[in-house]
C-alpha cells in the first residue's frame, strides 16, 4: 500500500504514472471527494421509502435492528446531525439482499 499511495497521496502511484495525461489539479489532489453528500441527497429524496424499507423489513422483523433507535434516526434532521448516511445505505443494501434471497 505504501507504493500505491506514493507520497502519502490517495492513488499516488496512479497519479504519478499518468501525470502527463491528468490535469495538474488531479495530480496534486490529496484525496478523492467523499460520497457522503451524494448518499445524503439520495436518502433525503426518498426518506419515506427508505423508512418503510427498513422499519417494515426482514431485518427488523427478525429483531436484528433496534427499530426504536432506527426510527428516531430516520428523519431529515437527525440524519444531517448524526451523519449516518453510510450506515443507512448499508442497512438498505443488506435489507434488499435479504429480500432478494427470500424471493429465490
Amino acid at each position: 500500500t505504501h507504493i500505491l499511495s506514493a507520497q502519502g497521496r490517495d492513488r499516488g502511484l496512479a497519479r504519478d504514472v499518468f501525470r502527463s495525461r491528468l490535469p495538474e489539479r488531479i495530480v496534486r489532489r490529496r484525496s478523492k471527494a467523499e460520497s457522503t453528500s451524494y448518499f445524503g441527497r439520495c436518502i433525503d429524496a426518498e426518506l419515506p421509502t427508505v423508512r418503510a424499507h427498513l422499519l417494515d423489513g426482514r431485518l427488523a422483523a427478525q429483531g436484528l435492528l433496534d427499530v426504536d433507535t432506527l426510527e428516531r434516526s430516520l428523519t431529515a434532521d437527525r440524519l444531517i446531525w448524526e451523519n449516518r448516511y453510510g450506515d443507512i445505505m448499508t442497512l438498505a443494501a443488506v435489507e434488499t439482499w435479504v429480500r432478494a434471497w427470500d424471493r429465490a
